[in-house]
């Protein structure tokens, strides 16, 4: 797969998890929402299995879409990420970081 059909794939990810998130904020609003709630784990779950696939069509060996997702705040956070191709830590703040790091390892 071409990097630019995985970073659209990418891009698909991270805009459905900020749609769940403005969902999910107007959920708890109306009605038991916690995070162990019936809604929230068939929500999170469903999250978590598209999660699970994109790795596998992506070659995401390492876990890396979990770590930028919860982690790094899908970016925001800035963290360093190191693959084992590259001689030191590199911050992951974008899609283009993370594939950087996917496709490193």
């Amino acid at each position: 797969m071409e990097r630019k059909q995985k970073l659209i794939l990418l891009k698909i990810w991270e805009d459905n998890y900020k749609q769940i998130s403005e969902v999910y904020k107007g959920l708890q609003l109306i009605c038991d929402c916690s995070p162990e709630s019936k809604i929230s784990r068939v929500i999170f779950d469903t999250f978590q299995k598209y999660t699970d696939a994109l790795a596998i069509v992506i070659c995401d060996g390492y876990d890396w879409l979990e770590w930028y997702a919860w982690d790094n705040e899908f970016g925001k956070k800035g963290l360093q990420a190191k693959a084992s191709s590259w001689k030191k830590e590199k911050k992951v703040k974008n899609l283009n970081d993370l594939l950087d790091l996917i496709d490193s390892d």
